[in-house]
Parts: C-alpha cells; structure tokens; sequence
C-alpha cells in the first residue's frame, strides 16, 4: 500500500470502489498506453486511504454512492492539498451527496457513463496555479513542523491506521456473506458484527487523533446534521437502533463535522448497549446558557438518553476515566469514552454526562459546541 507521498511525485490519478469505477480504471488504463505523459493510476478502497494522496493527486469517487458521514474526509483532503482535485462521477448532481461535494472547491463533476472525449480529458494533466494565499499556508505548514522527526512520526500512524480501517472493511464483507449463507449462527455473527464495529470506530477515532493539522471548523446547523446523520444510518443497515428524534430548533455552530458524527456514531452504540432489545433510542437536541446570569453564552447540544443499566453503580466522573466502561456494554471498549471526551477537549467540543434521577436510573450523553453568538443571545430556554 502506498504510504504519505512527497511533493517530488508526479501527480496521478486514484480511483475508489464500486462496480462502475471498475470498468472506469480498466478503461483509463488501456487508454493511458497509448497516450504519452500519461499519469499512473492506482485504486483506493476505503475513503480515509485519500488522506493518503499526493499533494496534487487527482482522485475519482462514485458521487452516487458515497456515503454521507465521509464528506468530512473529502474536505480535510482539500483543505490539506490546494493542488489536488476530486472527479465525482454521477448520474444525479442535485441528489444530496452530490451538493455536499459541489459545494466544496477543488470537486470537478463528471457526468455518468463517460464518452470517449471525456475519458481522454481524465488523463490529460492539470495545470495548477498556486495563489498567494495557497502559497502561504504551504510555506506556513512547512515552518510550523518544528522537529524533522515530527512528520513521520504522524505519518507513520495514519498509515497503518488506514489499512487497519480497509482490513476491518473487508472482514465485515466477509461477515456479510457468511451471515447470508448461514455459514454462522445468528449469536455469533451478532457479537462478531458488535467487535468489527468496535475496532473501526476505535480506528476512526485514532485517525482524527492523529490529524495534522487540524481540520478546520466549519458553519453549519447542528440539528440538521444529526438528523441527517439518524437519516444514513437507518439507511444503512437493518441493524440500526430505533430512534426517538426530538429536535427542529435552528442550532448554528462551528464545529469539526467529522468528529460530530463520529461522536454521535459512537454515543449510539452506548446507548444500544444499555438499552433492552427492541428499545427505541432517546437523541435530542438543544440550546442551553452556559450559565444563567449570562444567557448570551450558550451551547448547542446533542443528547443521547439512555437506561443507566450495567453502569448504574459508577457515577458520570468514573465513566468517563481510563477504562472506565470496563467491559461492562458489548461492542463498546472500556476506555472509549474517555477517549471520545479527550478527542472532544482537542477540538472544541465538550462531553459530558449526567445522571438522571427518577423511577428508572437514566444516563445522559451530550456532546455539545458553543452556540454562534447572534443566536445565542435570543435563548430564552433552559436544558430540557
């Protein structure tokens, strides 16, 4: 596998999954024989292997089916290579995934099938020319590495970071295709299906650990994006936890997207550990004041509510120390949320959790980021 790529490279063409882009690279490349100056072309599988490009690497993704929850990824690539690019390729440019990558520069659209002319133009190089202020935070980047041994030691991280994240990939294909045949028993493809999804999102974590630099925060309304979240991953999988969605409150914030979602993938998990089978999931959220005198700080809020269950005798501060869940919920690790509050701390965000005290002993989730300003000086409601 490819590991991080010099600037000295020359620039080449990276092409993602699906059956379409199969035909697409074996087209590209028969056409590349013939064509002099041609770049390489080479495959990646899973999309954190991006992150992995060359500075000026073009890459292609199947805009119909990319999932929504990586568009964070697509934007970190980005903002970290202003010379690369990404060819989405797709049928439909209104669908929402595709709007989410348009509305991003650097994403070029390609209409799908592609016609001779446009496969040729796929392979002619691009000439780029770098601004000022692109040249700036180059230069700003390469002074603020300090040590040599800085970069690789980041470097050599997110790599086997990311085939750890591709193996995981295609262990749960294979789990798909023994749970269809029957091959394994319905407990045991359940509590298998429960450990993959506890080492990729272990993974995931880590790789937005060791990010560098940090992906910027963006505008955004948070409600929208946690039901758009609650959205894909009921699309997902049949597997998915029901969800009582309690929201609608306009919430802009500037956030990191990325560590959002992975937060609230993971704080669901949780919460379906806790919960008996069948039970709906409780997520809302919500504007509170930071302090009540001062009702013009305030936080936007996303919260999952949850039977406290096996972790009843721990209090909120235990929870969230090293090891603190133990081994108590399956599918969870037992420092994960002390992993996800430190991750949090590092980006701006704040966990936190709270006991509630009534007939049935509940636990509380928030994962919450300062409410914009002009917002939140028109709150008038309390946490509810």
């Amino acid at each position: 596998m490819e590991n991080t790529q010099s600037e000295s490279r020359l620039p080449g063409i990276r092409i993602g999954p699906g059956s379409g882009l199969d035909k697409l690279a074996a087209l590209l490349e028969a056409l590349g024989r013939d064509m002099p100056e041609s770049p390489g072309i080479t495959r990646w599988s899973d999309v954190a292997e991006m992150l992995l490009s060359g500075p000026r690497d073009r890459v292609v993704l199947d805009a119909d089916h990319f999932p929504q929850e990586d568009i964070g990824i697509v934007r970190r690539f980005l903002v970290a290579r202003p010379g690369a690019s990404i060819e989405a390729l797709g049928a439909n440019r209104a669908a929402p995934v595709s709007r989410s990558l348009l509305a991003m520069e650097g994403v070029h659209w390609h209409p799908w099938p592609q016609d001779l002319v446009q496969l040729e133009s796929l392979l002619r190089p691009v000439r780029v020319t770098q601004t000022a202020g692109a040249a700036g935070r180059d230069a700003a980047e390469r002074s603020s590495l300090g040590t040599p041994r800085e970069e690789p030691k980041v470097a050599d991280l997110r790599s086997p970071l990311v085939e750890l994240l591709a193996q995981v990939r295609r262990a749960g294909d294979a789990l798909e295709s023994a749970r269809a045949s029957g091959e394994m028993s319905p407990a045991q493809s359940l509590h298998l299906g429960a450990e993959l999804t506890r080492l990729e999102r272990g993974a995931r974590g880590l790789l937005l650990e060791s990010e560098r630099p940090l992906a910027p925060a963006e505008a955004m309304d948070l409600d929208c994006l946690v039901e758009e979240e609650l959205a894909v991953l009921a699309l997902q999988s049949r597997r998915a936890p029901r969800v009582r969605y309690h929201g609608g409150e306009a919430l802009p914030v500037r956030a990191d997207r990325s560590l959002l979602v992975h937060a609230l993938g993971m704080l669901l998990d949780l919460a379906r550990g806790l919960a008996p089978q069948g039970e709906a999931l409780e997520v809302r959220t919500l504007a509170a004041p930071i302090d009540q005198d001062q009702p013009g700080f305030a936080r936007a809020i996303v919260r999952v509510r949850a039977p406290a269950g096996v972790l009843s005798d721990l209090s909120p501060a235990q929870l969230l120390m090293p090891a603190g869940l133990g081994e108590r919920v399956p599918g969870v690790g037992p420092s994960e949320l002390c992993a996800l509050a430190r991750l949090c701390a590092q980006r701006g965000l704040l966990l936190e959790v709270h006991r509630v005290v009534g007939a049935q002993a509940l636990l509380e989730f928030d994962v919450s980021a300062p409410l914009a300003e002009r917002h939140a000086a028109k709150l008038a409601v309390s946490p509810g």
